[in-house]
């Protein structure tokens, strides 16, 4: 569903005290990218650098096929970098194992432009799912209470034991934001989060994601075509031909 002309997003809040000095959240130095069925030596990524403090909001922008979603996946660690370095929290990506790749990924919050959804799983199931990735964080009632918390806060309290045959994809969308926000990941990395929703919708989860940059300095990179919502990150990032071509 496309969004409404009225669609009205939250201006970024007012610069705030500088957090205390650490490591970047997310690190991207001289990344280059080839898909193996590329013909010899061309590649889909270039040169690219790119770094976010905890707490920045960054849209990522440009037409498709201008990269964006590779290197989405490659700082989620759904792909091996191949060549530069890539840094979460200090921590570099390149060369890690499946196992640690794997590791890695459960710390980061994700949200696919086709939600990602197990059919057979309600939408609480799907969040207690992802809780127990991390289960030294939680007590048995966390499991009970945090996922129809979130649920309610997200307008799909009513949807709990729903399974994704039975929910619109708007709805389906919406789970698939919370099971992102579950786990207070340190880093979000969003493909689209609000083009299946409606503009009072997407308003909410936009201002839902800026709350939590503020509030618990996660970080959050989100791909968008859409203008309207630029004004609600810190940065704007454009992406043209496996470039970035401008960031401000």
């Amino acid at each position: 569903m496309s969004l409404e002309p009225a669609f009205s997003m939250p201006a970024a809040p007012p610069p705030t005290a500088p957090a205390p000095a650490g490591p970047p959240a997310v690190e991207v130095t001289g990344v280059d990218y080839a898909f193996k069925s590329n013909r010899a030596g061309r590649k889909v990524l270039r040169d690219i650098d790119l770094a976010l403090a905890p707490g920045d909001f960054v849209v990522l922008t440009g037409p498709s096929g201008s990269g964006k979603t590779t290197l989405l996946s490659l700082i989620g660690a759904l792909r091996a970098v191949q060549e530069g370095s890539i840094r979460l929290d200090g921590a570099e990506l390149k060369g890690l194992g499946q196992s640690k790749m794997e590791r890695m990924r459960r710390t980061i919050g994700f949200i696919f432009q086709d939600h990602n959804l197990f059919e057979s799983l309600t939408a609480i199931e799907t969040l207690r799912l992802a809780m127990r990735l991390l289960p030294e964080r939680y007590k048995r009632r966390d499991f009970r209470e945090r996922p129809l918390a979130l649920l309610e806060e997200l307008g799909l309290s009513e949807f709990a034991d729903t399974k994704p045959a039975k929910l619109s994809t708007g709805q389906k969308q919406r789970i698939a934001i919370a099971r992102a926000l579950i786990n207070h990941p340190r880093l979000i990395l969003a493909d689209e989060p609000t083009a299946a929703l409606d503009s009072e919708m997407g308003g909410q989860v936009i201002a839902m994601l800026r709350r939590r940059a503020v509030e618990e300095k996660t970080a959050i990179l989100m791909v968008t075509h859409d203008p309207r919502l630029f004004r609600s990150a810190d940065r704007v990032v454009k992406m043209v031909d496996g470039q970035i071509v401008s960031e401000g």
